[in-house]
């Protein structure tokens, strides 16, 4: 049970679902000008456990600590619920021996799979975030595939059971959602492209404010949007656990579609509607969108780009090409590939700590600019407050001895940054005597000389 091998550049986890659970994240890559978004991710359900921009303030999936997102994922992450031929199943959510399910785990990016030989159904799910685009997104791409010898009929939802909308903290969520979902609201419903926000501000204040900016939920396929279903009761019906998708199994993929949603006052979903048919060995494939706008005409306007032909292909290269080209610095060749793809994960790991270094004006009044930086915020370490800023050239927060000790990297791999790094440490030295290396692990030459510049002041 449970077997772990490198194909190609992805490392796979086989039966990943059966194994002692662990949390990990996408490193925030989306290439200089390009917006990012934080995911976080474990090997249960289907894979993504927490997702948003900025901070854990601005969570599209709620945010959830290591343990209670090992509880969560199978019910509030992403599913999938599908009617084969009349017979409903939930692939990635049921348990026994009909079921494979492996996880493929790449630098920027994940796959995971189930191949289902009850059903006859191949599912497959990759997880990346849009790079190099004005507008930032977690894409969901997923292949239906007919690995039986009969035609199936395939009635779906794929999508979120709950989508916290813009203007709700992250932390006032948990604690006040009965409340707070008073001032929820789904605009532009109308083009199928259901933008998640607030009404007005619902701070305890006097002063009342508008909320600019809001969460979208997008599917294409074959360059045409696909309707989504804001409303999880039309889905759950009576089931408020959301574990059995009651509406859609008693009643079909018809009457939930026809059946009138509440757009205000509930904390919504998003799911994707399709019908189709599939013979032996092809596949039915889409792609869906979840991110932040910061408003309804920019959403509105970057649904042509999504619509157009060969767009999520070209991302998808660009979005694993974003972390080669980083880590081509420590490129590596040995007879062991597994030896080769771990160096580079590890050069990765570091300067997502210390950031990547950007040299400008290299002769003369140099200047460098450390981007893609991460505090330690993984649902692990769910004490720390991380940042990673949602705009063009996005750096993060980090504490200083994470900063110091993993910038390290450039001394060997980028000469060019000089003696930067060290004078923004000295920098810091403070007349008080309470200074940043007493209280992290520094380089002992580096805090020794610290120690020295601090005891001359």
């Amino acid at each position: 049970m449970g077997q772990y091998y490198l194909e190609g550049n992805a490392y796979v986890i086989r039966d990943y679902d059966k194994l002692p659970a662990f949390s990990s994240f996408l490193p925030g890559l989306a290439g200089i000008k390009g917006i990012p978004l934080w995911v976080f991710y474990t090997n249960r359900g289907q894979g993504v456990n927490s997702f948003g921009i900025h901070n854990k303030n601005n969570a599209i999936m709620e945010f959830n600590p290591a343990n209670t997102a090992y509880e969560n994922t199978a019910i509030k992450g992403f599913r999938t619920f599908i009617q084969c031929n009349g017979e409903f199943f939930e692939p990635f959510f049921s348990f026994g021996k009909e079921a494979v399910r492996n996880l493929y785990i790449r630098k920027n990016s994940f796959t995971i799979e189930e191949i289902n030989s009850r059903h006859g159904i191949k599912t497959t799910v990759k997880y990346y975030v849009i790079p190099n685009d004005s507008i930032g997104g977690l894409v969901r791409n997923v292949r239906i595939k007919n690995i039986g010898t009969e035609v199936k009929e395939i009635h779906l939802l794929d999508g979120m059971p709950k989508i916290i909308p813009y203007g709700i903290k992250n932390g006032e969520y948990k604690e006040m959602s009965n409340l707070l979902k008073s001032w929820s609201e789904i605009k532009n419903t109308e083009n199928n492209i259901p933008y998640y926000t607030l009404r007005a501000s619902s701070d305890d204040s006097a002063e009342v404010s508008d909320v600019e900016g809001g969460y979208y939920y997008l599917t294409v396929q074959e360059n045409k949007v696909l309707p989504v279903i804001c409303d999880a009761q039309v889905i759950f019906d009576y089931d408020t656990s959301l574990v059995n998708p009651i509406g859609f199994i008693e009643n079909g993929l018809h009457s939930v579609i026809g059946k009138n949603q509440c757009f205000a006052n509930k904390v919504p979903c998003g799911f994707t509607a399709a019908e189709f048919h599939l013979t032996p060995n092809k596949v039915y494939e889409f792609n869906t969108v979840v991110g932040f706008a910061g408003s309804v005409d920019q959403i509105n306007e970057k649904r042509k780009d999504f619509c157009r032909n060969g767009y999520f292909i070209r991302k998808e290269k660009q979005a694993d090409e974003a972390a080669d080209i980083l880590t081509e610095d420590v490129k590596t060749h040995t007879a062991d590939p597994l030896f080769d793809e771990y160096v580079e994960q590890c050069y990765l790991d570091n300067f997502l700590r210390g950031g990547y270094p950007y040299v400008f004006n290299k002769e003369d009044n140099k200047a460098v600019v450390h981007l893609f930086s991460r505090k330690h915020g993984d649902p692990e370490r769910d004490y720390n407050f991380f940042s990673i800023a949602g705009e063009y050239y996005s750096q993060g927060n980090g504490n200083f001895r994470d900063v110091s000790q993993n910038r390290r990297n450039d001394v060997f791999f980028n000469k060019e940054v000089g003696d930067y790094n060290i004078k923004t440490f000295f920098q810091l030295i403070q007349i008080d005597g309470y200074n940043p290396w007493r209280y992290g692990r520094l380089p002992l030459l580096l805090r020794n000389s610290l120690k020295k510049k601090s005891m001359n002041i």
